[in-house]
């Protein structure tokens, strides 16, 4: 049976996603050169972690919106105390980033381009 074009162009944007998401994630490793940002383990057994929600567009794939951080800091300090990892993270990058991160994050549509990414210190 034959899917509908409705149905291969949903399938054809999730494909497109799931490579975008492995790009970013990609790349979020690859800045904090494979260690955990939080407590410097790595290489193995990391996760590249949104500070804002992956479901905001905007943000999702935008480069400065992920710390990379070890699965034991992943689940135990950025899900279970998220005002305090939110803390140590505008600490660690500065408020300029969290208000630049903020402000790309309450837009509807993606605005992220190469020349929009700012220096982290």
């Amino acid at each position: 049976m034959r899917r509908t074009d409705a149905a291969d162009r949903r399938a054809l944007r999730k494909y497109r996603q799931a490579v975008a998401d492995k790009a970013w994630s990609s790349e979020v490793k690859l800045r904090a050169g494979l260690r955990c940002e939080r407590c410097g383990k790595g290489p193995g057994g990391l996760a590249a972690h949104h500070i804002f929600s992956r479901s905001l567009k905007s943000v999702r794939t935008y480069p400065p919106n992920g710390v990379c951080l070890c699965n034991g800091d992943h689940m135990f300090y950025a899900h279970k105390y998220p005002h305090m990892f939110l803390d140590w993270m505008v600490i660690r990058r500065g408020q300029p980033w969290f208000d630049d991160l903020n402000i790309k994050a309450n837009t509807r549509k993606q605005v992220f381009t190469a020349a929009d990414e700012p220096k982290i210190n």
